[in-house]
């Protein structure tokens, strides 16, 4: 189905902004877990503190234009995200969003334009608006070139922290546009050139704006943990899109030494990805799901065409040898909708965020597991 033929944010019919006390704006925007499961960890604490009306140490307002834009489109992310997205309120806030841009913004470049058009690209592929979605993605990308975001500069130059916000931004933005990318196969981007370091684990209260030196990466969950490892895996899905999008069935062996990389790179993050949260830390429990469900997810694809390649040749589906492609399609499906079954079922409660990140994923993997079942009914591997 063509785009023009989907449900616009326009036309959700959103409930009414409240005309209550300025706090009562606040009711819509995500808690901890749900900031970092759609909205990237990119819009520094000053930038947070600038929203909060009521706080007065609060920093200016950007004057160029993008604040009415970056300031909407954070209260659709949190509103979509929340526990109360079943309301549609977060559509209020796109349009409020999408009504501030002009011609004359677009020609201009800052960071905080750059974190509004991210965040937007993200909403709208989250409200199946994947095209127009990936353009905004591409006006943030090119702006983020422009203004130098994927180049490390020196000390002297910048504020650590300015420094360190920036990095945030690039690679928050660079595994957006690897996912849309995978998504919707279209070509991968070069990473060539690109020098910017990766962020540090740190939290947004580690950031002052006058500090000289960042401190040392906390070894606990932060506001970064999942981007800075999420990085990583989208550097290895950069990868398998360039090869699986030039030839319809690529080279076994590469593509299997890919899939080594993702099972690496599951059992190499710091234990707390594994270990049982405490109360202070349960906000990470989503986050952290939602990290293992991408690289399954990934798994999937890179694997999933020697597994229609078989179907294709009327072939006999051979499980014997697990480690072979079907076989490790197969079983990323099968972890990937009993992981996303069993959270869920853990859970007391859904956010948006959740919800459309656990209805998102199985649909790779259900379609391998449903095509297996009608390919090979009666294989001993066939659910009864």
């Amino acid at each position: 189905m063509g785009e023009a033929a989907q449900v616009t944010p326009t036309e959700l019919s959103p409930t009414p902004f409240p005309t209550g006390s300025r706090g009562d704006v606040w009711d819509v925007q995500p808690a901890k877990a749900e900031a970092q499961t759609l909205s990237p960890p990119e819009l520094e604490m000053d930038t947070i503190e600038a929203l909060e009306w009521m706080k007065p140490r609060a920093v200016p307002k950007p004057k160029d234009g993008s604040w009415p834009v970056l300031f909407n489109m954070v209260l659709a992310v949190g509103a979509f995200a929340g526990p109360e997205s079943s309301s549609n309120v977060d559509a209020f806030f796109y349009n409020r969003a999408r009504e501030a841009l002009s011609v004359r913004l677009l020609q201009r470049g800052s960071l905080h334009l750059v974190q509004a058009f991210s965040l937007m690209a993200n909403y709208l592929q989250k409200r199946n608006k994947p095209n127009s979605g990936f353009t905004f993605l591409g006006i943030a990308f090119n702006m983020a070139m422009g203004l130098g975001l994927h180049r490390e500069f020196p000390d002297q130059s910048m504020s650590a922290s300015a420094m360190e916000i920036r990095r945030r931004v690039w690679w928050t933005l660079f595994i957006f546009d690897s996912g849309a990318r995978l998504t919707f196969g279209r070509p991968s981007i070069s990473l060539a050139g690109v020098n910017v370091r990766a962020p540090e684990n740190l939290n947004d209260d580690d950031l002052t704006v006058d500090i000289e030196v960042l401190r040392a990466s906390r070894a606990q969950p932060t506001i970064t943990s999942s981007l800075i490892w999420q990085r990583k895996l989208a550097e290895i899905s950069n990868v398998a899109n360039a090869k699986l999008l030039e030839e319809r069935l690529p080279k076994k062996s590469l593509m299997l030494a890919l899939d080594d990389q993702i099972v690496a790179w599951k059992e190499a993050p710091p234990s707390y990805f594994d270990e049982a949260l405490g109360a202070e830390l349960s906000w990470f429990a989503v986050p952290r799901m939602i990290l293992l469900w991408r690289s399954q997810h990934l798994r999937i694809v890179l694997t999933r065409p020697f597994l229609l390649d078989v179907l294709q040749r009327h072939q006999e589906l051979d499980l014997s040898h697990p480690d072979e492609a079907v076989g490790r399609c197969i079983s990323a499906a099968e972890d990937c909708v009993k992981s996303i079954i069993g959270f869920c079922a853990s859970q007391n409660g859904y956010t948006g965020a959740l919800v459309w990140y656990a209805t998102y994923w199985p649909v790779t993997a259900v379609f391998v597991s449903v095509t297996r079942l009608i390919y090979a009914p009666h294989h001993p591997s066939a659910p009864v």
